[in-house]
Protein backbone atom coordinates (compact mmCIF):
# COMPACT_ATOMS: atom_id res chain seq x y z
CA UNK A 1 0.00 0.00 0.00
CA UNK A 2 1.14 3.56 -0.60
CA UNK A 3 1.30 4.38 3.10
CA UNK A 4 3.66 1.45 3.72
CA UNK A 5 1.18 -0.66 5.63
CA UNK A 6 1.39 -4.41 5.09
CA UNK A 7 -1.38 -6.98 4.93
CA UNK A 8 -0.83 -10.71 4.80
CA UNK A 9 -2.90 -13.83 4.31
CA UNK A 10 -2.51 -17.44 3.28
CA UNK A 11 -0.57 -20.20 4.97
CA UNK A 12 0.86 -19.07 8.29
CA UNK A 13 1.84 -22.27 10.08
CA UNK A 14 5.43 -21.07 10.57
CA UNK A 15 4.64 -17.50 11.65
CA UNK A 16 5.51 -16.07 8.23
CA UNK A 17 2.37 -13.91 8.17
CA UNK A 18 3.65 -11.83 11.11
CA UNK A 19 0.37 -11.91 13.06
CA UNK A 20 1.84 -13.23 16.34
CA UNK A 21 0.15 -16.59 15.78
CA UNK A 22 0.62 -19.90 14.01
CA UNK A 23 -2.21 -20.06 11.50
CA UNK A 24 -2.86 -23.05 9.27
CA UNK A 25 -4.56 -20.74 6.80
CA UNK A 26 -5.66 -17.11 6.99
CA UNK A 27 -8.28 -16.41 4.30
CA UNK A 28 -8.73 -12.65 4.67
CA UNK A 29 -6.00 -9.99 4.31
CA UNK A 30 -5.08 -8.70 7.76
CA UNK A 31 -2.78 -5.79 8.62
CA UNK A 32 0.45 -6.77 10.35
CA UNK A 33 0.08 -4.81 13.57
CA UNK A 34 3.67 -5.33 14.76
CA UNK A 35 5.01 -3.16 11.93
CA UNK A 36 2.18 -0.65 11.51
CA UNK A 37 4.53 2.22 12.50
CA UNK A 38 6.94 1.32 9.68
CA UNK A 39 6.71 2.20 6.00
CA UNK A 40 7.39 -1.09 4.25
CA UNK A 41 8.42 -0.71 0.60
CA UNK A 42 9.17 -4.32 -0.35
CA UNK A 43 9.22 -7.88 0.91
CA UNK A 44 10.80 -11.21 0.05
CA UNK A 45 9.48 -14.62 0.99
CA UNK A 46 10.94 -18.08 1.21
CA UNK A 47 10.03 -21.42 2.70
CA UNK A 48 8.00 -20.37 5.75
CA UNK A 49 9.61 -16.96 6.31
CA UNK A 50 9.18 -13.32 5.26
CA UNK A 51 11.68 -10.43 5.08
CA UNK A 52 10.35 -6.85 4.99
CA UNK A 53 12.36 -3.83 3.78
CA UNK A 54 11.35 -0.39 5.04
CA UNK A 55 11.73 3.01 3.36
CA UNK A 56 14.61 3.76 5.75
CA UNK A 57 16.48 0.61 4.67
CA UNK A 58 15.74 -1.47 7.75
CA UNK A 59 15.13 -5.21 7.34
CA UNK A 60 12.60 -7.05 9.50
CA UNK A 61 12.08 -10.81 9.52
CA UNK A 62 9.54 -13.32 10.80
CA UNK A 63 8.59 -16.97 10.40
CA UNK A 64 10.56 -20.20 10.32
CA UNK A 65 14.22 -19.81 11.20
CA UNK A 66 15.31 -23.46 11.04
CA UNK A 67 17.57 -22.55 8.09
CA UNK A 68 18.80 -19.25 9.55
CA UNK A 69 16.84 -17.15 7.05
CA UNK A 70 15.74 -14.59 9.64
CA UNK A 71 19.34 -13.39 10.06
CA UNK A 72 19.13 -13.22 13.85
CA UNK A 73 22.31 -15.21 14.60
CA UNK A 74 20.31 -18.20 15.86
CA UNK A 75 17.65 -20.66 14.71
CA UNK A 76 14.78 -19.33 16.83
CA UNK A 77 11.62 -18.76 14.80
CA UNK A 78 9.65 -15.51 15.20
CA UNK A 79 5.89 -14.94 15.05
CA UNK A 80 6.23 -11.16 14.59
CA UNK A 81 8.75 -9.28 12.46
CA UNK A 82 11.97 -8.36 14.25
CA UNK A 83 14.78 -6.16 12.99
CA UNK A 84 17.90 -7.86 11.66
CA UNK A 85 20.36 -6.35 14.13
CA UNK A 86 23.58 -6.97 12.19
CA UNK A 87 22.27 -4.66 9.43
CA UNK A 88 20.87 -2.08 11.87
CA UNK A 89 23.10 0.79 10.68
CA UNK A 90 23.40 -0.36 7.06
CA UNK A 91 20.64 0.96 4.76
CA UNK A 92 19.33 -1.79 2.49
CA UNK A 93 17.80 -0.85 -0.87
CA UNK A 94 16.80 -4.30 -2.09
CA UNK A 95 16.17 -7.74 -0.64
CA UNK A 96 15.69 -11.01 -2.51
CA UNK A 97 15.22 -14.56 -1.30
CA UNK A 98 15.42 -18.14 -2.38
CA UNK A 99 13.77 -21.07 -0.68
CA UNK A 100 16.27 -21.13 2.21
CA UNK A 101 18.54 -18.10 1.75
CA UNK A 102 18.34 -14.30 1.58
CA UNK A 103 20.36 -11.64 -0.26
CA UNK A 104 20.38 -7.92 0.54
CA UNK A 105 21.89 -5.02 -1.40
CA UNK A 106 23.07 -1.88 0.41
CA UNK A 107 23.02 1.72 -0.80
CA UNK A 108 26.75 1.40 -1.40
CA UNK A 109 26.43 -1.68 -3.62
CA UNK A 110 27.52 -4.21 -0.99
CA UNK A 111 25.70 -7.56 -1.01
CA UNK A 112 25.00 -9.57 2.15
CA UNK A 113 23.73 -13.15 2.27
CA UNK A 114 22.47 -15.51 4.96
CA UNK A 115 20.48 -18.68 5.42
CA UNK A 116 21.30 -22.16 4.10
CA UNK A 117 22.47 -23.48 0.74
CA UNK A 118 24.48 -26.56 -0.15
CA UNK A 119 24.74 -25.37 -3.77
CA UNK A 120 26.67 -22.10 -3.42
CA UNK A 121 23.72 -19.67 -3.42
CA UNK A 122 25.13 -17.86 -0.36
CA UNK A 123 28.20 -16.88 -2.45
CA UNK A 124 30.36 -17.16 0.69
CA UNK A 125 32.74 -19.85 -0.51
CA UNK A 126 32.70 -23.59 -1.07
CA UNK A 127 32.75 -24.58 2.60
CA UNK A 128 30.15 -22.19 3.97
CA UNK A 129 26.69 -23.70 3.66
CA UNK A 130 25.00 -21.95 6.60
CA UNK A 131 25.11 -18.32 7.74
CA UNK A 132 22.81 -17.51 10.66
CA UNK A 133 23.31 -13.77 10.23
CA UNK A 134 24.13 -11.54 7.25
CA UNK A 135 27.65 -12.00 5.88
CA UNK A 136 29.26 -9.75 3.29
CA UNK A 137 29.64 -11.29 -0.17
CA UNK A 138 32.98 -10.57 -1.81
CA UNK A 139 32.09 -9.43 -5.31
CA UNK A 140 34.33 -9.59 -8.39
CA UNK A 141 36.42 -6.43 -8.86
CA UNK A 142 34.43 -5.31 -11.90
CA UNK A 143 31.23 -5.26 -9.87
CA UNK A 144 32.87 -3.56 -6.87
CA UNK A 145 34.07 -0.69 -9.05
CA UNK A 146 30.69 -0.02 -10.68
CA UNK A 147 29.67 3.38 -9.27
CA UNK A 148 26.27 3.07 -10.94
CA UNK A 149 25.42 -0.11 -9.05
CA UNK A 150 23.72 1.91 -6.32
CA UNK A 151 21.69 3.80 -8.91
CA UNK A 152 20.25 0.56 -10.26
CA UNK A 153 19.75 -0.95 -6.84
CA UNK A 154 15.99 -0.97 -7.29
CA UNK A 155 16.32 -3.14 -10.37
CA UNK A 156 15.60 -6.77 -9.57
CA UNK A 157 17.25 -7.72 -12.86
CA UNK A 158 20.54 -6.05 -11.92
CA UNK A 159 20.76 -7.85 -8.59
CA UNK A 160 19.68 -11.12 -10.15
CA UNK A 161 22.31 -10.84 -12.91
CA UNK A 162 25.08 -10.08 -10.44
CA UNK A 163 24.14 -12.89 -8.09
CA UNK A 164 23.47 -15.35 -10.90
CA UNK A 165 26.96 -14.68 -12.20
CA UNK A 166 28.40 -15.19 -8.71
CA UNK A 167 26.37 -18.35 -8.21
CA UNK A 168 27.60 -19.81 -11.48
CA UNK A 169 31.18 -18.79 -10.56
CA UNK A 170 31.45 -16.81 -13.79
CA UNK A 171 33.43 -13.65 -14.27
CA UNK A 172 31.28 -10.77 -15.40
CA UNK A 173 33.04 -9.51 -18.52
CA UNK A 174 30.40 -7.25 -19.99
CA UNK A 175 29.29 -4.25 -17.87
CA UNK A 176 25.95 -4.48 -19.70
CA UNK A 177 25.35 -7.71 -17.77
CA UNK A 178 25.33 -5.68 -14.56
CA UNK A 179 22.90 -3.10 -15.92
CA UNK A 180 20.69 -5.42 -18.00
Amino acid sequence: MEDGSVYSWGEGDKGQLGHDALETWHHIPMRIQAIKQRKVVSAAVGEGYTIFCTASGTLLACGDNSNGCLGQGNKTSLLVPRQIVKLEHIPIVQVASGTTHVLALTEGGIVYSWGTSSHGALALGKRIHVALEPERVILPQLVQNRPSLATVANSTTALANILTSLYKHETILDPADVLA
